[in-house]
């Protein structure tokens, strides 16, 4: 299993979305962290009403788009650069290793895990 951070496009900065307050568990067990800061994603194009049940923290939107940050927009580029390592032919059970152990440094990982990932070393 890899717990992913979501940091801030610099890959310096934690998001307070991966800081649950009285829960330090969980931040210590952090393996990994992308940005997930700010990411541009889409949405349902629905009406008004089944927006605002759906999004009850979003201002309404009929465009398809929007930006976007949490742990849910970082998550999905560790899941796609482990997809790329399976697509090279990197054995399953060596996923994990290689994406922790080609992360960018990071001096607090007790934030960041080992870092922020790095695709281009991963690959």
């Amino acid at each position: 299993m890899i717990l992913v951070a979501n940091t801030v496009l610099d890959g310096l900065t934690i998001s307070p979305s991966s800081t649950i307050p009285g829960n330090n568990d969980i931040i210590q067990s952090i393996t990994v962290s992308a940005p997930g800061t700010d990411i541009k994603s889409t949405i349902p194009i629905v009406s008004e009403e089944k927006f605002k049940e759906l999004c009850p923290e979003m201002d309404y939107n009929d465009t398809g788009m929007a930006i976007l940050t949490g742990t849910s927009m970082a998550a999905p580029q560790v899941t796609g650069l482990a997809a790329i390592l399976m697509a090279m032919g990197a054995p399953i059970e060596k996923i994990a290793e290689i994406i922790r152990s080609t992360c960018s440094f990071t001096d607090r990982p007790d934030l960041f895990g080992c870092g922020n990932i790095n695709f281009d070393a991963a690959i």
